[in-house]
């Protein structure tokens, strides 16, 4: 049977938002914005307890769909979010769209799929997935936090996209309500370069490191625009201290900045 016909909430837990197939509550909990590491992974952090990455948990999804006659939806939801943990992000579209044709207006559903179409360089959808979100039949279930959250994940798509104007524009509406916001000026920080507006970039490396001061990848993001600002001194200042706090580059990364600092 078609897995709609099946509601119900799997053995494994409630959904992710904590938003169960036939209620949901007046305010959802969304997850937190996704971390994106210098070697260009993002890595979605979910509030709630991924599945885990053991063989027997993949065997008792597996088991479940396909002892049970009518597996619940939200079964497919947990393992869409196990495979996109494992880096399967093609088994789980499949998953979530299954799970999706049973609640279009799931946030969890609708959640995971923008995280696994942004995986898979699809960013146009994962933009429309995480718009639909933010639509305004959705936006009373999330509280102040959460819209932040969701406006963070979305600016950060738009930025591996390449539309500087919209990530920007989401950015400030995070800032206008935290000035704080520790993500939202990091990934400003990483567009003004773009927009070849290193005083901006700067500026707001400042700040973000006055709440992080140790923080490695913005220490090294200035560095490098301090480079290209020919400020040879603090460059070597700022990579060095990267260094000395852990952080051990490639052979191929700041080859014109170690070459600098080792005269």
């Amino acid at each position: 049977p078609a897995a709609g016909g099946c509601p119900g909430i799997s053995r494994y837990g409630a959904p992710l938002f904590g938003i169960s197939q036939d209620r949901a509550p007046p305010r959802a909990r969304p997850p937190c914005p996704p971390t994106r590491t210098r070697k260009g992974r993002v890595i979605a952090s979910f509030r709630a307890t991924p599945p885990s990455r053991h063989p027997s948990c993949r065997a008792a999804f597996r088991a479940d769909l396909l002892l049970n006659p009518c597996p619940p939806p939200s079964l497919y939801l947990r393992r869409a979010n196990n495979y996109h943990d494992l880096e399967q992000d093609s088994n789980a579209l499949v998953d979530i769209n299954i799970f999706l044709a049973t609640d279009s207006n799931s946030l969890d559903g609708l959640y995971i799929r923008g995280i696994v179409y942004f995986s898979l360089k699809k960013y146009p959808l994962s933009i429309k997935d995480f718009t639909n979100m933010l639509n305004n039949n959705l936006k009373p279930r999330f509280n102040t936090k959460g819209l932040n959250s969701i406006y963070l994940t979305r600016a950060l798509t738009y930025l591996e996209y390449e539309k500087y104007d919209k990530a920007l524009e989401d950015i400030k509406i995070v800032l206008k309500v935290d000035s704080n916001q520790f993500q939202a000026l990091e990934y400003r920080a990483t567009i003004y370069p773009k927009l070849e507006d290193n005083q901006a970039a700067l500026k707001d490396i400042n700040q973000a490191l006055d709440i992080k001061p140790d923080n490695t990848s913005l220490l090294l993001t200035k560095s490098e625009i301090l480079f290209e600002m020919k400020d040879y001194l603090n460059t070597c200042i700022y990579y060095n201290k990267a260094i000395d706090l852990g952080y051990k580059p490639n052979s191929d990364e700041f080859k014109e900045i170690k070459s600098t600092c080792n005269k």
